[in-house]
């Protein structure tokens, strides 16, 4: 799921610009996905298929991007999975392998952070809110963050905050599920968009972006 979250590390420590936008997503909209769901649906390989427009060519704007997420470690609370981008098959150069870690703080109470290391762009990073979403049948996954925004410019125009958002889904599908996941995926689009939409600036419709399928896939 995951040079998503590369690209959002880099967005904190001001190396690129990201979408700006008036407020984040609300949670009510996202509809954030349990620490137990995570746990135990996050690993396997998941094709990144729709995605806002990347902020800096980490890689190519059309490319297919598939996440290989592992788990490290794991108990009743805590867990640790390491997540390998590939493109045709061969790891994305320049970028090592990121760490996601779900911590429930008690119930109801999930923290979802990871950690990223992109020697080519020297840069080391981490990031401490990152929300994940799935649909019923757990093929699709949303990950999304919203950070403040620092460019004087934009913020003149009310766009506090930056965002990134990318749409996940189990590549492996067999042909009974193909038309479920593709109405699901719809729906979640179709909910993420209306609020997207109305959130960042009125001359522009980056929303669009997630009605455009990055993999050959039926989506």
């Amino acid at each position: 799921m995951w040079i998503s979250l590369t690209v959002v590390l880099l967005l904190l420590c001001g190396a690129v610009t990201s979408e700006p936008v008036k407020s984040c997503l609300s949670e009510e909209v996202f509809q954030k996905a349990s620490c137990s769901d995570i746990r135990e649906f996050v690993s396997g390989p998941w094709a990144e298929v729709r995605r806002l427009t990347l902020p800096f060519p980490m890689y190519n704007e059309d490319d297919c991007v598939v996440w290989h997420v592992s788990p490290r470690s794991m108990n009743t609370t805590d867990a640790e999975f390491s997540l390998q981008a590939l493109v045709r098959g061969e790891p994305v150069e320049g970028m090592m392998p990121a760490v996601l870690k779900v911590q429930e703080k008690s119930a109801g109470d999930c923290k979802v952070t990871m950690h990223v290391e992109i020697p080519k762009l020297a840069i080391t990073k981490s990031i401490d809110d990152w929300w994940i979403t799935f649909d019923e049948d757990h093929q699709v996954m949303v990950g999304y963050v919203c950070v403040p925004n620092h460019i004087e410019s934009e913020l003149e125009q009310g766009l506090e905050f930056r965002n990134m958002l990318f749409i996940y889904l189990k590549p492996q599908l067999t042909s009974g599920k193909v038309k479920r996941v593709k109405n699901d995926l719809d729906k979640i689009v179709d909910r993420l968009s209306t609020e997207l939409r109305t959130l960042e600036e009125e001359t522009k419709e980056n929303w669009k972006e997630l009605k455009t399928s990055k993999c050959k896939m039926v989506v």
